[in-house]
């Protein structure tokens, strides 16, 4: 039906009955009104187009907002300056809690305030001290005693001396004594010579500890006693050595030492050769190297060569005054010298 406005329009009351639409069956009834003039037909016809439209619109705004009005917001400015400082600064602080939850929810954390800058210290240049004495290291002295370790080797090689002569081992004999007679024998480094018990043979002891060096060598066969210690010369039977000079290979008697190995006494024997008259006095074949450089020291032999090398005997040919090296002793450097030629000549020496 029409609203009540539609049915006094222009004061003009609108009645009609309700007929049954002949082309439509569901019951539907077709208005008709008797027809007015033309303007309250058009007035008619807008007001019910009107009602239609806008029942499905209220419809939706009714069901949407479930009878809730919301209330326009109206910006009302203050009336004072002083309100609107307060305003602006409410909403510079909204603004700047709005930034900090969109960094906070960054996973970003929040800016820090800059610290002040503090005045930096003036530190005072740094004094150079002057370096300090260095302390010369003093090495420890040690207990053993060079007078000590001669006379005990003294009294193993004389010993060892007896056991020579029967034609038994003498080392670990001369070793028993010497730690007898000396405590500290093992703080020093020893060597023994060649353990011969052949005619010519002879006992040889030689040690050394902290730049000291001792040797002794006894000759049981001829009762002869050498002894040497670095840097306090070199003695025979109690007797100080002592080469006072150097003489030509002419008028020296040279010497080697006596191998039972083919290839060494073949070359032996070649530099002899080389070094026998008229190049020199004669020549001399010895058992053991230790006898020939002892026999140097004593002046006994000119000049001396062994292929092997002996720490005894070298250190009585350096304290008696003469000169050893690689197993070439001499009275003088240059009656070596006239020595290594002939060796080199005879391809004996490299």
């Amino acid at each position: 039906m029409l609203s009540a406005p539609a049915r006094t329009i222009a004061g003009t009351p609108l009645t009609g009955v309700y007929q049954r639409h002949p082309k439509q069956g569901r019951g539907e009834y077709l208005r008709k009104w008797p027809v007015p003039s033309v303007p309250f037909v058009a007035v008619a016809v807008a007001c019910a187009r009107a009602a239609k439209r806008a029942e499905p619109v209220a419809k939706e705004s009714q069901k949407g907002k479930r009878g809730k009005a919301t209330a326009a917001k109206v910006k009302v400015k203050p009336a004072t300056p002083q309100a609107e400082e307060a305003l602006e600064a409410k909403q510079s602080a909204e603004k700047k809690s709005k930034v900090l939850k969109q960094l906070l929810g960054m996973g970003l954390a929040a800016p820090s305030p800059e610290p002040p800058e503090l005045p930096v210290p003036t530190v005072p240049a740094t004094v150079q001290m002057p370096p300090l004495p260095t302390v010369p290291t003093v090495p420890k002295e040690s207990k053993a005693s060079t007078v000590e370790a001669i006379a005990a080797a003294t009294e193993a090689a004389l010993l060892a001396g007896e056991l020579l002569r029967k034609g038994e081992e003498w080392q670990s004999a001369a070793q028993r004594e010497v730690r007898h007679h000396f405590e500290d024998a093992d703080a020093w480094t020893w060597d023994l010579g060649k353990a011969s018990s052949d005619k010519d043979a002879v006992v040889s002891l030689f040690a050394e500890h902290q730049g000291e060096s001792i040797a002794v060598l006894f000759d049981p066969w001829r009762d002869e006693l050498f002894t040497a210690v670095s840097g306090r010369g070199a003695e025979l039977n109690g007797q100080r050595l002592e080469i006072s000079e150097g003489t030509d290979l002419k008028e020296a008697l040279v010497g080697t030492e006596s191998s039972q190995d083919l290839e060494s006494s073949w070359s032996q024997l070649r530099g002899l050769y080389y070094l026998g008259p008229p190049r020199s006095r004669g020549v001399r074949i010895l058992e053991n190297p230790e006898i020939g450089h002892a026999w140097v020291a004593a002046g006994r032999l000119g000049a001396f060569f062994s292929l092997t090398t002996s720490n005894a005997g070298s250190l009585l040919v350096h304290e008696a005054g003469g000169l050893e090296d690689q197993g070439v002793s001499a009275l003088s450097s240059d009656l070596r010298d006239q020595v290594v030629e002939a060796l080199r000549e005879a391809k004996v020496w490299k």
